[in-house]
């Protein structure tokens, strides 16, 4: 009796040490990825996975950079402010779909603090000479791109005279009423894409810094 009576405590110490670790083990430390305005005072935050039953499939999140949004400009891609975003690297932007895909970019522009972008993926470009038929191949709004491609004219012709492939992306301005606005980086600055994406109300943000 005395031997079933330890096998039990026993049982039930190894349970709750498991369910301790379990817990600890949602605890996490992440980058910050920006969503819209560029102008984000922090880079990295502690969260914590509130509950595991965002997916009916089972994910182990240690297969992918896990960050947490800044941000709402991906909202009508079903991404929102506070979800963490699973992102799977890809050494090959041929695995991108484009007007579907959304990326992570690295940020390589010294002036802003932010280490990352989410961006919708559209597609990519060798040359300055296909521009027109890229803007027309994929539909884009003519005069927002022009805009765009004119503030970063001067940087794009640099990385390509590095014989530097460009992508183009595109996010929304919160700002300006979620105007579309296209980016421009170098096909080496994508970290990857988004493979699953955790709401927000899953996600417990213990702090930010």
């Amino acid at each position: 009796m005395l031997l079933e009576v330890l096998t039990v405590l026993i049982v039930l110490g190894v349970c709750f040490c498991i369910v301790v670790l379990m817990k600890k083990a949602t605890r996490i430390k992440v980058d910050t990825i920006s969503a819209g305005s560029a102008a984000k005072e922090n880079q990295t935050a502690e969260i914590k996975i509130k509950g595991r039953s965002f997916s009916d499939t089972t994910i182990d999140m240690n297969n992918f950079i896990n960050m947490l949004v800044c941000g709402s400009s991906m909202k009508y891609e079903n991404i929102e402010d506070g979800d963490v975003v699973m992102v799977e690297r890809c050494g090959n932007v041929s695995v991108l779909k484009p007007h579907s895909s959304i990326i992570s970019v690295e940020n390589r522009d010294k002036a802003e603090k932010i280490k990352h972008k989410l961006r919708k993926y559209i597609g990519v470009f060798e040359d300055t000479g296909e521009i027109q038929n890229f803007v027309q191949s994929n539909s884009l709004d003519v005069q927002i791109f022009q805009d765009c491609y004119e503030k970063r004219k001067s940087s794009i012709e640099e990385l390509i005279q590095m014989n530097k492939k460009i992508i183009v992306s595109e996010t929304n301005i919160e700002s300006a009423n979620f105007q579309k606005h296209y980016s421009f980086h170098s096909v080496d600055s994508i970290e990857g894409f988004v493979k699953h994406a955790i709401p927000s109300r899953y996600v417990e943000v213990i702090k930010k810094y």
